[in-house]
């Protein structure tokens, strides 16, 4: 998917992998931001069921808005790639944050709670 160009994105890394999907960091041409952009897994496209779900997650994402949510852009389809564009975050999930170190110092745990 690297290099490729889905929907107004530019896809520029892979960054993560699921159990439904890939995330990458692209670009999103129409704004000239960098995004997170979610693909559901080819092998997944073919069940509907997992595909409504993806669209679901994404609109429920979609209609939450605090400040420490990553906001949903936007979700979409192109021939059979799903996908939905998020905030993206320069150092990852807090689940990234847990891998990288063994613990957290209090100051920053309680920031990211």
């Amino acid at each position: 998917m690297v290099g490729r160009t889905i929907g107004k994105y530019k896809v520029l890394a892979q960054i993560g992998r699921g159990g439904m999907g890939t995330v990458y960091r692209a670009l999103q041409t129409s704004l000239d931001r960098i995004v997170a952009l979610k693909v559901l897994a080819p092998h997944l496209v073919k069940n509907t069921s997992f595909v409504n779900l993806f669209i679901r997650e994404a609109r429920s994402a979609g209609a939450l808005s605090h400040p420490n949510i990553v906001q949903v852009y936007d979700v979409g389809v192109q021939g059979d790639i799903y996908y939905f564009s998020m905030e993206y975050i320069p150092d990852g999930s807090v689940e990234d944050l847990l891998n990288r170190h063994s613990a957290i110092p209090l100051p920053r745990a309680l920031q990211v709670v």
